[in-house]
């Protein structure tokens, strides 16, 4: 991947309990990297885990109270951070240290005192490679035709954000949204038609939501999914009439569904405030058995299966 297609500074981490040595890595590197820091071992994993995740975290092995192994163990068994390149800042007297790192799943070393070169071309090289992994990972985790999250990406955040509600003890809902009459849609226009109406649904599902950390997903052929954490039944409700109103407003034309001469949606809601004794399928069956009924209803609607 060329430099080009970076369109902003990679995220660079240092966790360092020595203030003297944050601030002269900082200096060094800031030209080219945002740079945050902790001087805590402890706030390395919230830091990591932000919603600006880093690039890279340079982190210090010798730490007082947790050690850097420590982290990094912690780091690596975390789905969150597993794949955030680490490397190890080191005094030259403790390079016996190194295969212990390498176990715990660094990248690299760097001693000090630090060369500022050697530091930068290190970076670099590393900092590249993340970025790239994250590119391909990013690409398997994404529908090719619409562009919103796949099937994976929405089990992952399925089992994500169920794990946040119940520990915070907050609702979380699903919307599961069926095209109405799609084979008919393609079997009359054609599939590359049926594509641009797929494309046109999936945009206007995005534009329906507004926070960040809900997600509109692609998870079949005509079938997509709104995963909405922290949201109670009145707030999917509300989305789930906003996004019948959207699909309204597209105005998409089918003049061969039996209901309605544009395209509409049926839509399954459902919303649990879930416990540790609970499953995420659970919701995701009570959303699909909503959209049954839906469907059974007479589509161009949406119904509710709650707990």
């Amino acid at each position: 991947m060329s430099s080009d297609t970076i369109t902003r500074k990679p995220v660079v981490l240092i966790v360092d309990d020595d203030i003297t040595t944050v601030k002269f890595i900082a200096e060094a590197i800031r030209d080219q990297y945002d740079v945050i820091f902790t001087l805590s071992a402890e706030d390395c994993l919230q830091k990591a885990m932000a919603d600006q995740k880093p690039d890279l975290i340079l982190l210090d092995v010798k730490m007082p109270s947790v050690d850097g192994f420590q982290i990094c163990e912690a780091l690596k068994k975390s789905e969150e951070t597993q794949n955030i390149p680490v490397i190890f800042i080191t005094s030259a007297k403790h390079q016996e240290d190194q295969e212990k790192g390498f176990e715990m799943g660094a990248i690299d070393y760097i001693t000090k005192p630090i060369n500022v070169k050697i530091l930068r071309a290190r970076l670099k090289a590393h900092v590249r490679q993340s970025i790239d992994l994250k590119n391909l990972e990013e690409l398997a985790l994404t529908d090719v035709l619409t562009g919103v999250p796949n099937r994976r990406k929405f089990n992952e955040a399925m089992r994500s954000d169920w794990k946040l509600a119940v520990r915070d003890k907050k609702p979380i809902s699903l919307l599961m949204i069926d095209i109405d009459e799609f084979k008919r849609f393609n079997d009359h226009y054609g599939h590359p038609e049926g594509d641009k109406c797929l494309i046109a649904v999936a945009k206007t599902l995005k534009q329906t939501v507004d926070r960040p950390i809900d997600m509109v997903a692609r998870i079949g052929g005509e079938e997509f999914v709104i995963l909405l954490p922290d949201t109670d039944l009145t707030g999917a409700e509300f989305i789930a009439k906003k996004v019948r109103q959207s699909i309204h407003a597209l105005n998409f034309p089918h003049s061969e569904s039996k209901v309605c001469d544009f395209v509409t949606l049926s839509i399954g809601v459902s919303c649990m405030k879930p416990t540790l004794q609970e499953d995420p399928e659970m919701l995701i069956d009570a959303a699909d058995k909503a959209l049954y009924r839906a469907k059974h209803d007479g589509k161009d609607c949406y119904r509710v299966v709650t707990f």
